[in-house]
């Protein structure tokens, strides 16, 4: 039970299934800015197809959200790609596709 304790704290890990180049984003609070500027965002990814601010992940009662912002190449929730500026709600084991970027929620 404590592991699920620690879990529900906002400790999520977004892992990529990047095998050669393996990145894994925890939030360190929220919300959470991702993307390629290292001024505009929480945590930067060097990425070619990651957008300057890409996307945003933040904590609600009932869980986790994703909201793409208006990123050039998409932000995806389980193979459905999100709209600009609305979110998605995920949870443990989604897949979340930043660009060409492939996370699995743990």
């Amino acid at each position: 039970p404590l592991r699920e304790e620690y879990q529900y704290q906002g400790r999520i890990a977004l892992r990529s299934t990047d095998i050669e180049n393996p990145v894994t984003i925890i939030p360190n609070g929220f919300p959470c800015i991702i993307g390629k500027s290292g001024k505009s965002s929480d945590y930067k990814l060097e990425e070619q197809f990651i957008s300057r601010v890409h996307a945003r992940i933040y904590e609600e009662m009932d869980g986790y959200y994703i909201e793409d912002l208006n990123s050039s190449n998409g932000t995806f929730v389980n193979g459905e790609k999100l709209k600009p500026h609305t979110q998605g709600m995920f949870q443990l084991g989604d897949i979340i596709m930043l660009a060409d970027m492939e996370f699995v929620v743990e």
